[in-house]
């Protein structure tokens, strides 16, 4: 199991930490479910035959992806998105037996991700979270917004305009209910998981609250660090999988975990949410 969790983020908001709790997981502390096929609403597996992320056979890291991988500009942007939601949309109809609520639900949310994560616009970000209902450092006005606001558009570098596949989109059930959905080789094991605990008004133990908790995975490259956790110019081919909660209250996914898979080298995460 990976225990490997980028040096990089132990350090982000070292500043703000004690006022924003920004945590980062190892699979050792926060066991990662995968999918099954089951039917009705969450069922699970895309049935792709893979060996453990990471691998040259892994669905993200093989020849047939690394062709489908494009580098978005601010021309491109749109399409690039639109592509990525469109596959989600293909993926989650016969996977997931999703409604029609659930599927423009998760249009919107994966799109907005992704955006937020490839063409990042701190004011559009954080009227984005504001909309979901989330609290930041910049939205509360506090002492440390300034440092919080240098931080995110430092780390949004990592993913800002970076390669993507959005053609091979994946979208898979974690939790249904809140019962996990058991394992399934075609995805691995995630590098590091990201979340923040306070952020939104969504319960952290999926398993105790009941949730339906969904994840849409998309190959992306992210920087790698050097042995002293500086950024490095190579970029690793890795699958990033943005994890959302379904809020009845609010009729929506919320974000709820940021998972990277990769071949277990360290690269530079992405922000949460």
């Amino acid at each position: 199991m990976a225990r490997r969790v980028s040096a990089a983020l132990a350090v982000l908001f070292a500043g703000v930490g004690g006022v924003f709790a920004w945590r980062a997981i190892s699979p050792a502390s926060e066991r990662p479910p995968a999918e099954h096929r089951r039917a009705g609403p969450g069922e699970g597996s895309p049935g792709h035959a893979a060996r453990a992320a990471g691998s040259s056979d892994s669905w993200f890291g093989n020849a047939q992806t690394r062709s489908r991988l494009v580098t978005p500009t601010p021309e491109t942007i749109d399409d690039v998105v639109a592509t990525a939601v469109a596959r989600a949309r293909r993926e989650a109809r016969p996977a997931l037996g999703f409604d029609s609520e659930w599927e423009e639900a998760l249009a919107e949310a994966f799109g907005a991700s992704l955006r937020h994560a490839l063409a990042p616009d701190f004011e559009a970000y954080q009227a984005w979270i504001a909309r979901l209902g989330g609290e930041t450092p910049y939205l509360a006005g506090d002492g440390v917004a300034t440092e919080y606001r240098r931080a995110i558009e430092s780390q949004s570098r990592a993913t800002a305009f970076a390669p993507v596949a959005p053609e091979a989109v994946r979208v898979r059930a974690r939790f249904i209910r809140g019962e996990p959905v058991p394992p399934d080789p075609a995805f691995g094991e995630p590098l590091m998981t990201l979340r923040h605990t306070s952020m939104f008004d969504i319960p952290q133990d999926a398993e105790r609250a009941g949730l339906d908790v969904i994840e849409a995975l998309i190959p992306i490259t992210l920087p790698s660090t050097e042995d002293d956790g500086r950024r490095s110019d190579r970029r690793l081919e890795v699958a990033m999988g943005f994890g959302y909660a379904w809020s009845p209250d609010r009729s929506a996914w919320i974000p709820w975990r940021i998972w990277v898979y990769g071949a277990g080298q360290e690269v530079i995460p992405p922000n949460f949410p």
